[in-house]
């Protein structure tokens, strides 16, 4: 064999070593299981942390949590209570007029004293147009612990003018696993800052902006992009439920305390039934059993049981010139904020018209300001403008009389 020939075999031998390592260091992907492994949140990853950001605002008002201060804390500073490991926990903002001196305190070890406490200082990031800077800390850690383990948290602070404090997760879990012959990227994420991946939702909600539970994420476009989030329409992420659908068969959800494993498995939910009548709607539902985004004219679906929370409705009518009016209702959804879907029976909201007109008063300085709702049957209230025949109507004018009917001012609602 030529010296040529050897080299050949070589190099052959050598890229066939590296592939079959390459290979070997990958794990396969499992049906219904997968090994979650830790991922540091990057630019991209903003949707993945939309419900398990925690936004705190500032005061000047010492919390009862709170025993003492920092020993080196100058006058300049401001409180905060935030929700960390299942207790409220004191922190305080030192330098709050001055950002780029800022110091963030915190009670990580959950005595309700900052006298022990070592501060964390800013890191300034300069954003483009009219955000200007970005002050952030950490990451911070927090420990907490159950009858059987110690857990740990990692989360990041950040403000931009001081008043307010943004928390959120510095990472998720994720890997990947088989149903039915697909592949999808799953994910857990730390969602109420506890140390664990294992918090169902509780409904109903204190804060419906927030759910305050751990998240789950599924890629179910299978597309490899980013991870799609939306409060109007189906979602691939979403608070961690008992169960999740994909397309039509819903899967057991089964998450290690530690997040380090993920299960699906499918199951046959017991199921009630959801009633709107007749009713063109669309609806995006949190639930404990699973999330779900309905849409159809029937107005009627099989849910599994459990308890729901409505955070958007969308209704169309059509009048007897067969206009075609939409409607759409964000959170302030009636007595569809919170309601139970039971086994083998049905629940029936009747929404939409007829429509009650309502105003809200009240005086900011010496100015008074005049609210208008749009409010359905089931007292559930639709933003406006509404649309007819897919374009804004024009806000609504109103005038002002005395008792005796006399005219006293006019003129035309502005929206926003």
């Amino acid at each position: 064999m030529s010296i040529a020939q050897k080299v050949i075999l070589f190099i052959a031998l050598t890229l066939a070593v590296a592939i079959v390592s390459t290979w070997a260091k990958r794990e396969p992907v499992e049906e219904g299981r997968c090994i979650l492994k830790f991922k540091a949140v990057a630019e991209h990853d903003e949707a993945i942390l939309a419900l398990a950001t925690q936004n705190l605002s500032s005061s000047t008002d010492k919390p009862s949590e709170l025993k003492d201060l920092p020993r080196d804390l100058i006058a300049d500073y401001v409180y905060f209570l935030a929700e960390l490991a299942g207790k409220n926990t004191p922190m305080i903002l030192g330098s709050y007029s001055k950002l780029e001196h800022s110091m963030l305190y915190v009670d990580t070890n959950g005595d309700g004293r900052l006298s022990d406490e070592k501060p964390y200082r800013t890191k300034i990031t300069e954003l483009s147009g009219i955000y200007g800077k970005e002050y952030k800390f950490g990451p911070i850690l927090m420990r907490s612990r159950d009858a059987d383990r110690e857990f740990e948290t990692k989360f990041f602070a950040k403000t931009y003018r001081g008043q307010q404090l943004v928390l959120h997760p510095s990472g998720y879990r994720a890997g990947k696993l088989r149903l039915d012959k697909n592949t999808y990227k799953v994910a857990v994420v730390d969602g109420n800052l506890d140390g664990r991946y294992d918090g169902i939702l509780s409904l109903p909600l204190e804060n419906s902006y927030r759910p305050g539970c751990d998240i789950f994420a599924i890629n179910l476009a299978r597309d490899g992009r980013k991870w799609l989030y939306s409060s109007f329409w189906s979602s691939e992420i979403m608070p961690l439920a008992r169960m999740v659908k994909v397309y039509d068969t819903y899967y057991g959800i089964d998450v290690a305390p530690d997040g380090t494993i993920l299960e699906l498995k499918k199951v046959q939910p017991k199921l009630g039934t959801l009633d709107f009548g007749v009713a063109n709607v669309k609806l995006k539902l949190w639930s404990d059993a699973a999330d779900q985004f309905l849409f159809g004219p029937e107005g009627s679906w099989p849910l599994p049981a459990g308890a729901y929370s409505s955070l958007f409705i969308e209704l169309n009518e059509i009048d007897s010139s067969r206009n075609a009016w939409t409607f759409k209702s964000y959170r302030d959804t009636g007595p569809l904020r919170d309601f139970e879907v039971r086994a083998g029976e049905t629940t029936s909201f009747k929404i939409g018209p007829p429509f009650l007109v309502k105003t809200d008063v009240k005086q900011v300085a010496d100015r008074v300001l005049i609210g208008l709702n749009l409010e359905g049957h089931a007292k559930e209230r639709y933003r406006l403008p509404v649309l007819k025949g897919g374009r804004r109507q024009p806000a609504p004018e109103f005038k002002i009389v005395n008792e005796s009917g006399e005219l006293l001012a006019s003129g035309q609602f502005k929206y926003g």
